[in-house]
């Protein structure tokens, strides 16, 4: 097909529910589209056009290079998860092709709450209700065109408009804490430091544990990948103080406090 309109342009003119499949005027907020032949045949620009094709290009940014098919051979069902194409060259279901837009025109992202809510009802999906499932260590998933998303760095793409190049670290380590102000971009390392207390610890204090050799408390911090010896010590508490003061000086924003103890 020839392109002789743009992305921007038929935004201009209509607009695309992705659950439902259906286009409506702006001018006029009406549903439009007729079936001609086997296909929905919409009118734009005194031309006619496929919807799924008007679809495509809704959501991309550009008109399919091959053929369309719909997955539920339904081709009445010109909703986004129905579309796909047997071009090697554009398949859905990739970080690359999800761009800022698209992702706001499926989902709104609340910075103060942190969660997202679907836009447009559909395939299941309660605009009332917070998106995504609780998954793998807590972490909350999304599943947006196909891919399976975290929230935590759909909330970084939805405001900034770039993928995060770091890790992105939950400053009170609650992994389904999306709120803006509790993501911020990390290295592994400085992930690592923002961690709690192992399971496995048996002096109360992070850092410290027993050396049966030195019949003493051993405190040890990592910095940058290496493990530091800091010193050892007969009072646990003490060498908890310790660790919290080499911390403090190593770990910058990212020392926090931990079950009564800083980290």
């Amino acid at each position: 097909m020839t392109e002789l309109i743009t992305q921007e342009k038929l935004k201009s003119l209509l607009r695309y529910e992705p659950e439902t499949g259906n286009f409506y005027r702006l001018k006029n907020g009406k549903l439009t589209g007729s079936k001609a032949g086997k296909f929905l045949t919409i009118y734009v620009m005194g031309k006619p056009y496929k919807a799924h094709h008007l679809a495509w290009l809704y959501m991309l940014g550009v008109f399919p290079e091959n053929f369309l098919t719909h997955k539920n051979r339904n081709s009445s069902d010109n909703s986004w998860e129905n579309i796909i194409s047997r071009s090697p060259r554009i398949t859905k279901g990739k970080k690359i092709e999800l761009t800022q837009d698209i992702l706001r025109d499926l989902l709104h992202y609340n910075p103060e709450t942190g969660h997202f809510y679907w836009i447009h009802e559909g395939s299941g999906r309660d605009i009332t209700k917070p998106a995504g499932t609780v998954g793998y260590q807590g972490y909350i998933c999304i599943e947006v065109l196909g891919g399976t998303y975290k929230a935590h760095k759909l909330a970084w793409f939805y405001m900034t408009g770039e993928w995060p190049k770091k890790t992105i670290d939950h400053k009170n380590v609650c992994p389904s804490d999306n709120r803006w102000l509790n993501l911020r971009q990390a290295t592994h390392s400085q992930n690592c430091v923002n961690q709690g207390m192992r399971k496995t610890n048996k002096s109360g204090y992070k850092g410290v544990c027993w050396n049966k050799e030195k019949g003493k408390w051993v405190v040890q911090c990592r910095v940058n990948k290496k493990s530091n010896y800091v010193g050892a010590f007969d009072d646990p508490e003490l060498a908890g103080l310790v660790y919290q003061e080499f911390a403090q000086k190593h770990h910058g924003e990212f020392y926090r406090e931990v079950s009564g103890c800083q980290a």
